[in-house]
């Protein structure tokens, strides 16, 4: 594998959000995510399901994934 591919394929991030956050993402993930939820609670939602996350959750949103998310506090 090559590394470089490797690691520009994910964005690792520290996001707070303090107030309620939505995310419109239904022209597609721009990059892979690996999430873990530090503290709060989100909802994600494609055309076909719900993802609900909560504290303490390990989550993955893929490449070009199309949807939209609520993020509460």
């Amino acid at each position: 594998m090559n590394d470089m591919i490797f690691t520009n394929s994910f964005k690792f991030l520290m996001i707070a959000f303090n107030k309620f956050h939505h995310t419109d993402h239904r022209a597609g993930s721009p990059s892979h995510y690996l999430g873990y939820m530090i503290s709060g609670d989100c909802k994600i939602t494609t055309d076909s399901q719900t993802v609900m996350i909560k504290e303490g959750d390990v989550f993955y949103i893929p490449n070009k994934c199309r949807y939209q998310s609520y993020w509460y506090g």
